[in-house]
């Protein structure tokens, strides 16, 4: 019995390993789920149509998507705040098996790709319950992918139309996107089999995942 019993002990270390981990990803999973069905249940208001497109970046902005891609969802909060001379932009995931959180730091806000990376300065990475990292200077390209297409707004040139998704009903959208919007201004997106469409947005720092 003495030889078998460190291989029991193991054994039990094990399973209340992966009970641990089903248990994280349930909770996960489950306030997803909640919070998709709350925005589903919201009366969508109308967002009338506008020419003025106000792209600077302020503090309090924020979007919340879903990206639906082969039946698997994501929530996808995007948030501003400003410190002295430099801006900062929160990124918090959550979804079937995903909890992301990423806090970036930019020198000024870029207009591209070739200048968001040369502003983006350092990077807070923390990833289910794993502990954070920072990355100073070098920010991993996994990030830095998943950032631009968090905040990129995309060049528009077809006519305008009105876009219904959870958020509301977007007068005077082009291509999917709405100067009402911040960040992004995306309504609706279709982009490499991921569909993209807006829950929630405003300028007081709401719509928090976590």
């Amino acid at each position: 019995m003495a030889l078998r019993a460190p291989r029991v002990r193991v054994l039990l270390t094990m399973l209340v390993v992966l009970s641990g981990c089903r248990t994280v990803a349930t909770g996960v999973n489950e306030r997803a789920d909640a919070l998709l069905a709350d925005y589903r249940q919201r009366r969508p208001e109308t967002i009338a149509a506008t020419s003025d497109v106000n792209a600077a970046w302020r503090r309090g902005q924020f979007t919340v998507h879903l990206l639906t891609q082969n039946e698997r969802t994501v929530l996808e909060r995007v948030a501003v705040s400003g410190r002295q001379d430099h801006l900062h932009v929160s990124i918090d995931r959550l979804g079937v098996g995903e909890q992301l959180r990423v806090r970036l730091t930019f020198t000024k806000q870029p207009v591209d790709r070739a200048s968001f990376e040369a502003a983006l300065s350092e990077a807070w990475v923390r990833q289910d319950e794993k502990p954070e990292i920072h990355h100073l200077g070098s920010v991993p390209a996994a990030i830095v992918e998943l950032a631009w297409r968090a905040i990129e707004r995309p060049k528009t040139d077809g006519g305008a139309r009105s876009v219904t998704v959870p958020a509301g009903v977007f007068e005077g959208c082009v291509d999917g996107v709405h100067p009402a919007v911040p960040l992004s201004g995306v309504v609706s997106q279709r982009r490499d089999g991921e569909v993209r469409e807006l829950l929630e947005f405003g300028d007081d720092g709401s719509g928090d995942l976590y």
